[in-house]
């Protein structure tokens, strides 16, 4: 969504200079809240697993 887009944008910008990456994450559905309620708390965390690094998903999410 266009709030979504532009809050992604300021957040490349503030990071960039500072040498942080940014990857945007993408729901399987329309948006989070919506894989939330569709596929349940395991189902999401495994489908955002495989868009992080490994290190990020240890670190962020609990098995």
């Amino acid at each position: 969504n266009p709030a979504g887009a532009t809050a992604l944008s300021t957040l490349i910008e503030r990071c960039d200079p500072l040498g942080i990456a940014v990857i945007p994450l993408e729901p399987r559905l329309d948006d989070f809240n919506s894989d939330l309620t569709a596929y349940g708390h395991g189902r999401l965390a495994a489908a955002i697993r495989v868009q992080l690094s490994a290190a990020d998903a240890v670190r962020f999410l609990k098995e």
